[in-house]
């Protein structure tokens, strides 16, 4: 976010890597004072009573609790205090206090679709809202690579940022993102969601997203569980394992046959 707002120089993580780490120097320490100060504004956000029917929305920032023998669901302060401290990713709730704090908006990508979630304090009541790339972020994007303030009316900062489909979110420069947006004009044309059709939308997002996650484990779970044990194809076929196109693979050209 701070590259991306120009808050920073283009190169400063550059020339000061992992400003969180020893050794100590005045540019990390400068770093730092403009991270924490983003975190602490996040957290007086997300804590805000104001704002607390907002952040309920989100499943991280409730818990279950039984009340007078009743189950309901309330809002963890503990969970929203954690990201205060240093080294802990931003989630919907984080981008949401982040737009406020930086008088910005935060476009998410978080699939190849024409559909991009908007992150804006024009949306009190909203975590974000769902709003189509080709007709409402494009044009934006490229009304700020001329005179944002000459526009009518004025608009705020708009950042594009790209969910990584596991745990964190990648800043976008936007001259890229503009000039990928004739392959991304040829998905169908969406238009602003409001009420049920954003519930779906957001379902549908959350289902992708958890298909990812669901890949992933399963991938780490076959890497860690790997004892270097192989089992010939030919018993695998026997246990239900697919034939494969060559036959047995495998065999090296050795003839099994039954008893």
């Amino acid at each position: 976010m701070l590259l991306s707002l120009g808050l920073v120089e283009r190169d400063a993580f550059l020339l000061t890597p992992s400003p969180l780490k020893r050794p100590v120097s005045a540019a990390k320490t400068s770093l730092r004072a403009l991270m924490r100060k983003a975190r602490h504004a996040v957290v007086a956000f997300t804590v805000h009573e104001s704002n607390r029917r907002m952040m309920m929305l989100d499943p991280t920032l409730r818990v279950e609790r039984t009340v007078h023998g009743q189950k309901v669901m309330l809002f963890s302060k503990a969970n929203a205090l954690r990201h205060g401290a240093d080294k802990t990713y931003s989630g919907p709730p984080q981008l949401r206090a982040l737009a406020t704090h930086h008088s910005a908006d935060i476009a998410v990508i978080t699939q190849s679709a024409d559909r991009v979630a908007l992150y804006s304090a024009d949306k009190p009541r909203h975590m974000h809202h769902i709003v189509s790339w080709r007709d409402v972020i494009v044009p934006r994007l490229q009304r700020q690579r001329g005179d944002a303030e000459a526009a009518t009316p004025p608009e705020r900062r708009l950042v594009v940022i790209a969910y990584n489909g596991v745990d964190h979110f990648d800043g976008v420069r936007a001259v890229p993102v503009v000039a990928a947006a004739p392959l991304l004009a040829l998905a169908s044309a969406a238009v602003p969601l409001d009420g049920l059709e954003q519930m779906l939308a957001d379902k549908g997002a959350e289902n992708a997203l958890n298909e990812r996650k669901r890949a992933r484990i399963s991938a780490q779970t076959d890497a860690l569980m790997d004892n270097g044990v192989n089992i010939h194809p030919v018993c695998a076929q026997m246990y239900g394992a697919p034939r494969s196109a060559g036959g047995a693979a495998g065999t090296a050209g050795l003839q099994l046959t039954p008893p």
